[in-house]
Formats: C-alpha cells, sequence, structure tokens
C-alpha cells in the first residue's frame, strides 16, 4: 500500500503537468497567431489623409450606400463602412473600414456642432466645409435635431 499511493501521486500530477503543457502550447499557438494577424495589419496605412477629392468621393459613396443599411440589404454599419471603403480603393485611395467610420463620424460631429452654435443667440455663425453635402445627407434627422432641443429645453429650466 506504502509503494501504490506515491506511484499513483505521480502518475496524477504527470497527467495533469501533460494536460497543463498541452493548454499552454494551445493558448500559445494561438496567441503567436493573432500576433501575426496584427503584423500583417500594420503593413497597411496607419494614416490617411483626408483631402477634399476624397472626403467628397466618401460623401458621393456614403450617399448610394446608406439605403442598403436601411432597406437591411446590408445587414450592419459594419459592412458598410468595409464597402464603402472597398469601393474608395477601387478609387485608388487605400483606407480602412475604420479610418471611413471615421471620418463619418468626425463628420457628424462638426456638422452636429455647427448646427447647435447656430441656433443660439449671440454667436458668430459657423460654417462646415461640407455643409451642403451633408445637410443633404441628413435633412431633418432626428439626431440632430434632438441635440438642439435637449440644449432648448435645459436652457428654459435654469
Amino acid at each position: 500500500m506504502k509503494l501504490i499511493f506515491p506511484v499513483i501521486l505521480r502518475v496524477l500530477l504527470l497527467t495533469i503537468q501533460k494536460s497543463l503543457l498541452i493548454y499552454l502550447n494551445h493558448h500559445l499557438e494561438k496567441h503567436s497567431m493573432g500576433n501575426k494577424e496584427n503584423n500583417q495589419n500594420e503593413s497597411t496605412p496607419v494614416s490617411f489623409l483626408w483631402n477634399d477629392a476624397t472626403t467628397k468621393l466618401f460623401l458621393d459613396v456614403y450617399k448610394r450606400k446608406k439605403d442598403l443599411v436601411n432597406t437591411r440589404k446590408i445587414k450592419t454599419y459594419k459592412h458598410s463602412w468595409k464597402n464603402i471603403a472597398e469601393d474608395m480603393l477601387h478609387s485608388g485611395y487605400s483606407v480602412t473600414p475604420l479610418q471611413v467610420e471615421n471620418k463619418f463620424k468626425s463628420l457628424t460631429r462638426s456638422y452636429k456642432n455647427m448646427v447647435s452654435n447656430n441656433k443660439k443667440t449671440g454667436r458668430a455663425r459657423t460654417t462646415c466645409k461640407y455643409e451642403t453635402e451633408l445637410s443633404k445627407l441628413f435633412g431633418k434627422k432626428h439626431n440632430i435635431y434632438h441635440l438642439l432641443y435637449q440644449e432648448w429645453i435645459s436652457a428654459q429650466r435654469k
């Protein structure tokens, strides 16, 4: 009995050690594959300088693609950004879907700030470089004018 217990304990420890090594090896392989993907992404351009032509191209492509999300032909905006980036690539501009999404957010933010500033009294009128294109895109969109309504309500309460 005294000899069997240490042998069983040693076998048990070896099996635990093997399974732990297998798990760690699998985890390291998975992690190193992620690094390879990250290294491949590092070869793509990190930043893209948006000029007037590329921004107008983006707005034109977005105008054509925006209804596809509303009609559910494109399931998510993530797919939409990918499609827009592919269209811009066909036009000769290497831009990532994330850069396209960030540009859209930036344009939306600047348009909202312009609308908000121009609705307030006592402030100088500001303009947005792509005001005409963005006003055609957004029109009377709820999320643009809802911000103004909330500001008006908070001013009334004071």
